[in-house]
């Protein structure tokens, strides 16, 4: 699972499962496509009118090459030996032009065998080792993809945030952060609550991630949790798009922060039972 949070100094939701069907508006350049404003407000109001849930849209083609190519880099690192991956670890810290970025947790860790995660702040994506220079340049390409949905949607539900974010990001960096993650899905005896992260709101103001290949993502939608990465709701070649705790205080509880989880698969899912490698997409 890759997602990316676009950040205030530290990850948008609607109500229900509707599908933003999006015709790419092809720029100068045929191989840069990218959402348009008018399809961004779309996405804007359905978030704005929803109370704080989720919502899907439609992945451009570009961006589905390089998840697919990004998974792809990655999968080689996640199944590396435990111990030549926590050589990748971060060193904490600060970062950025100011030394305002916090690096704390950046670079390659595991929680009790559940969750491997490699953390980077985009504002300073050096201050970490990467595994490979394929998997630095693919990741970053995707963060900033990612980020522009973001923004082109941030744009239209809240400019003013927006545009104050965009501020700090020139003088301070960018705090946004790019975090992939592998659940390996084994029966380990140190699962969170059976699951593999508990419920909780990221701090930032949007978070966008693309459908893992083995569903378990969950969003509470005010009423139920949602399991979003299943067939009827997400599928692959699509995002999904939630709000962050900065964005609630910032709109005036007017967006709320989405509840979110990360459920192990059900027996016969596909989503494994041992300890090995990731499986393919």
């Amino acid at each position: 699972a890759l997602s990316v949070s676009h950040c205030f100094s530290r990850k948008m939701g609607v109500s229900g499962v509707d599908t933003v069907q999006v015709e790419h508006a092809k720029t100068e350049d045929p191989s840069r496509q990218q959402i348009s404003a008018d399809e961004n407000e779309e996405v804007a109001k359905r978030l704005a009118n929803s109370g704080g849930s989720f919502t899907i849209l439609q992945a451009t083609p570009e961006d589905v090459d390089i998840l697919a190519r990004a998974e792809e880099e990655w999968m080689k690192f996640f199944s590396r030996p435990d111990a030549e991956k926590k050589t990748y670890a971060g060193k904490g810290g600060r970062g950025g032009p100011t030394d305002s970025l916090m690096l704390w947790g950046n670079g390659y860790s595991v929680y009790r065998a559940v969750r491997h995660q490699f953390h980077v702040v985009l504002g300073d994506a050096d201050a970490q080792q990467w595994p490979s220079e394929e998997a630095r340049r693919l990741a970053l390409e995707l963060a900033e993809r990612m980020k522009r949905h973001c923004t082109g949607v941030l744009s239209k539900l809240a400019p003013e945030v927006e545009r104050r974010r965009s501020e700090t990001e020139a003088e301070d960096g960018d705090p946004s952060v790019l975090d992939i993650f592998w659940y390996p899905n084994a029966d380990a005896e140190n699962s969170v609550s059976g699951g593999n992260m508990s419920d909780h709101v990221d701090p930032g103001l949007l978070t966008i991630e693309a459908p893992s290949c083995v569903p378990g993502l969950d969003c509470f939608d005010g009423r139920d949790w949602v399991a979003v990465e299943q067939p009827e709701y997400a599928t692959r070649g699509q995002l999904i798009m939630f709000c962050g705790e900065d964005l609630e205080i910032s709109s005036g509880k007017v967006v709320r922060a989405t509840r979110h989880r990360v459920s192990r698969p059900k027996a016969g899912s596909g989503g494994g039972g041992g300890a090995g490698p990731p499986p393919p997409c």
